[in-house]
């Protein structure tokens, strides 16, 4: 006969449910081959809790290993925006300091015009030190020249040209220094021009 401890050790679970009589297990009644079916079939209801729990540990390793990349997705989505936002803000820093620049240079050139045609040597001189001396508005293209010739400042035409002004820098109307001394008179400007090779 089967021991009845090993047999109720290897019982699937639902032994006693009415498959397998529990008098016969207590009895000991059971033939080997009633035995063999049982530990079959509790060899099989073991495999298939093994599987299920391999599939769910699967399953969970699935779960675990998509919630990890969707958080580096969404952390590398986080720090794509951060350092675009970074980058929008240094640009619109850098248009701001250009635009200051700008805007600075315009105020500068404006006051060294306005020297050379108010006969301000000394204030030209002090913006020459950081302006180029054929610096002018788009707009208008006049030079400091332009304006010394026109007024016929000898002294101050002969600083500019002294700087390496160019004597044949055309306004927006194309007329050079030459011709704005010529057209209002001034004939020792006019000759200082020629002498320093503009066009006549």
């Amino acid at each position: 006969s089967v021991s009845l401890c090993a047999v109720g050790l290897l019982l699937p679970p639902k032994l006693g449910s009415g498959e397998v009589p529990l008098r016969r297990v207590l009895t000991g009644s059971l033939r080997r081959q009633e035995v063999r079916d049982l530990l079959e079939e509790r060899h099989r209801a073991l495999a298939e809790l093994e599987l299920q729990r391999q599939q769910q540990a699967e399953e969970e390793k699935r779960r675990v290993a998509e919630e990890e990349k969707r958080r580096k997705q969404e952390l590398k989505r986080e720090k794509n925006q951060k350092l675009r936002r970074e980058q929008e803000e240094e640009r619109r820093k850098l248009q701001a300091e250009q635009r200051e620049r700008l805007h600075q240079r315009k105020e500068l050139i404006s006051e060294m015009l306005a020297a050379a045609q108010g006969g301000e040597l000394p204030t030209l001189e002090r913006h020459l030190e950081t302006l180029s001396v054929d610096a002018c508005h788009e707009a208008f293209r006049r030079t400091a020249l332009h304006w010394a010739a026109e007024n016929g400042d000898l002294p101050m035409c002969q600083l500019l040209l002294d700087r390496k002004a160019d004597p044949n820098f055309k306004d927006k109307h194309s007329a050079t220094p030459l011709h704005k001394a010529a057209w209002n008179g001034q004939l020792e400007a006019t000759r200082l021009l020629l002498d320093a090779g503009s066009d006549p």
